[in-house]
């Protein structure tokens, strides 16, 4: 149940990131950097579950164990934006998750969340937009 609800929890959170704009500040790469890396890193162990944005721009969730986890993209020129939500379950109260979206090779988005007494923590990163 749990597990369920923190799929759920994850698809909510990307359809309200992904309405989100940036106010494309400062800090953003060249133009036509498009390499973007995920990151989930944490003190704790347990079943962790992210969801993605793939080259061509489609959310994309997946589950595992073990972390650090990464995942590297190289993002096609029509997607506008990314975002990335990490979760994790069964894990130990106080720990913590940190979810990271490299652009470039720079940190762009990051996030850290702390384990709550159910075992389940949850990171949700605001949309990083590419300029154009």
């Amino acid at each position: 149940m749990k597990s369920k609800f923190l799929v759920f929890s994850l698809f909510l959170s990307f359809g309200l990131l992904a309405s989100c704009s940036s106010d494309g500040g400062s800090g953003n790469p060249p133009a036509d950097s498009r390499q973007v890396k995920y990151e989930v890193t944490a003190t704790t162990g347990g079943s962790f579950n992210v969801i993605y944005f793939t080259a061509t721009g489609s959310a994309t969730p997946e589950n595992f164990t073990a972390v650090p986890w990464t995942k590297e993209v190289t993002m096609q020129s029509n997607v506008q934006a990314v975002t990335f939500n990490a979760s994790v379950a069964n894990a130990t109260p106080g720990q913590t998750i940190t979810s990271k979206v490299y652009v470039g090779g720079v940190v762009k988005r990051q996030g850290t969340s702390t384990v709550q007494a159910n075992g389940t923590a949850f990171v949700a990163l605001q949309p990083y937009t590419f300029q154009n």
